[in-house]
């Protein structure tokens, strides 16, 4: 359609795309149709997408810092937890979490942890 419009304004399509200067890809107003390559639209197509995921990781992290608040546990009690050799299941009870979260924070799949000193890469990064 938007090659429609173009075309009917005289505009020659031969190796160009009809895309527009708004950006919004379900755009369909006539004012807004332009020619571009397929090299232009690609990069405005991914930068649109860049901002989405920006936006969208932001309002994520800020729901996480929300959420963090009110967690029955912290880094400390999970490093507690990691040198804790009683079985997961007690660990679970006592804390009232899952065993499932023991295990994973065992696993150091929750609640990384990332320092220096129990990273066995560290040494590489000299």
């Amino acid at each position: 359609m938007r090659r429609h419009f173009l075309e009917a304004r005289g505009v020659k399509m031969k190796g160009y795309l009809a895309w527009t200067s708004c950006r919004n890809p379900d755009c369909v107003n006539p004012a807004h149709v332009v020619r571009t390559t397929r090299t232009e639209a690609s990069k405005a197509s991914a930068a649109a997408m860049n901002a989405a995921d920006r936006a969208l990781r932001a309002m994520r992290t800020a729901h996480a810092l929300r959420d963090r608040k009110n967690v029955k546990l912290s880094m400390e009690i999970a490093t507690a937890i990691r040198e804790d050799d009683r079985p997961q299941r007690t660990i679970a009870a006592e804390y009232g979490v899952t065993q499932h979260t023991i295990y994973d924070i065992k696993r150091n799949a929750m609640w990384r942890d990332y320092s220096i000193t129990n990273n066995p890469f560290s040494m590489l990064a000299r």
